[in-house]
């Protein structure tokens, strides 16, 4: 109960998951190796997500919740491919593939990042594989008060 999640596969394909409920919800995000989803989006008040998306190629994620935590191995990505995070409370773990760059843009009043070896390039972090990437996402974090760490490849 609470649980809304709706997902249509395939070569091109779309996820959806939605929580609608006040009460803490969670769960885990496993999805079809070998398909590429071009959107997965998670809404809820309270969620808590942990994602395991080895062999599958991504393009976008969003994440939305009053209050979040999302952990976990995001695949491969297309390249250009897009994770947001929305929240007034959030702490985000993610980690990526060796040949995937990740670009980081983070805004909150107050919050801590964890981004190793990561270098600032204008206003956004980039990784230290970010130049012989053979794909990039942009992982675009704004929340209230957050904890946002980013893996490349241990």
């Amino acid at each position: 109960p609470g649980l809304d999640a709706r997902a249509a596969g395939g070569d091109g394909g779309a996820a959806r998951v939605s929580i609608h409920s006040g009460l803490p919800l969670g769960g885990v995000v496993r999805l079809d190796a070998g398909t590429r989803w071009d959107e997965i989006r998670i809404d809820g008040a309270a969620v808590q997500v942990r994602l395991d998306l080895r062999g599958v190629t991504v393009g976008d994620l969003q994440v939305n919740a009053a209050s979040g935590r999302l952990v976990g191995f995001v695949g491969q990505v297309t390249d250009g491919a897009r994770i947001t995070v929305r929240g007034a409370s959030v702490v985000t773990e993610l980690e990526f593939p060796e040949d995937v760059g990740v670009e980081v843009s983070v805004s909150g009043r107050n919050g801590r990042v964890d981004l190793p070896g990561f270098r600032l390039v204008g206003d956004r972090w980039r990784s230290p594989n970010w130049d012989q990437a053979q794909s990039r996402v942009l992982v675009d974090h704004r929340a209230g008060v957050y904890r946002l760490s980013v893996r490349i490849g241990r």
